[in-house]
């Protein structure tokens, strides 16, 4: 952890953030057309290349879901890394 004072950048899991996520996470659900990931959006301490790995992965899943379903591939999700 950084200074007092400072925010962290990085998830610190304690029970009160875990708590916190858990309802973020809910409320994520309820909007379909957005993916969020990254070191916030899943609440994971990731370096770059995890990060990046994480995001192609959901790309992948993504278009699979689009050719199963034969739906074009640029539609209505979008995908925010924070």
């Amino acid at each position: 952890m950084g200074k007092k004072g400072q925010e962290p950048y990085y998830p610190v899991n304690n029970q009160q953030n875990n708590d916190l996520y858990s309802k973020y996470k809910k409320l994520a659900q309820t909007v379909p057309q957005v993916i969020f990931g990254g070191r916030l959006g899943q609440y994971r301490y990731y370096d770059m290349h995890q990060v990046i790995a994480a995001a192609l992965e959901v790309v992948k899943q993504e278009f699979e879901k689009k050719i199963k379903t034969r739906r074009t591939f640029f539609s209505e999700r979008l995908l925010v890394l924070l």
